[in-house]
């Protein structure tokens, strides 16, 4: 897995100016920005949300997936998930798919990919052939 340093060196640039690129900050030259962009590419660089999560204090994450709200089930489940995730400080991001799966199985590799805490993830569909780093 590639760091931003990895993009950095590739690109030519300090960690700053990689950090400015990705995060649409400060005053970076559009040659520049395209370097950093086809380094991040040729990488496969993924932002390291962890260490965002950290650096910017935010409050830890769970993600809970569920094919549909409005069924008799969840409201009885979700409350009191809420309460204990809040009381252990994470705060619970609720997704509903309306039992698409394939909604379902993208918003999964989305909250991998952004390292999230944890899922609580609820479906009935086969996971499609993807891959998860």
């Amino acid at each position: 897995m590639s760091t931003i340093k990895d993009v950095a060196k590739r690109a030519g640039v300090a960690i700053s100016t990689v950090s400015n690129v990705i995060n649409n900050k400060g005053n970076v030259a559009p040659a520049t920005v395209q370097k950093v962009n086809d380094a991040i590419k040729e990488l496969d660089y993924k932002t390291n949300y962890v260490s965002k999560v950290i650096k910017n204090r935010q409050p830890k994450r769970i993600g809970m997936i569920v094919d549909d709200l409005c069924g008799l089930f969840y409201p009885y489940v979700i409350k009191p998930i809420r309460q204990i995730a809040e009381e252990q400080g994470y705060e619970l991001v609720l997704y509903d798919t309306n039992s698409n799966s394939e909604k379902e199985w993208g918003i999964f590799e989305s909250l991998i990919c952004s390292q999230i805490d944890g899922i609580i993830f609820s479906t009935s569909t086969p996971p499609p052939k993807f891959h998860i780093l």
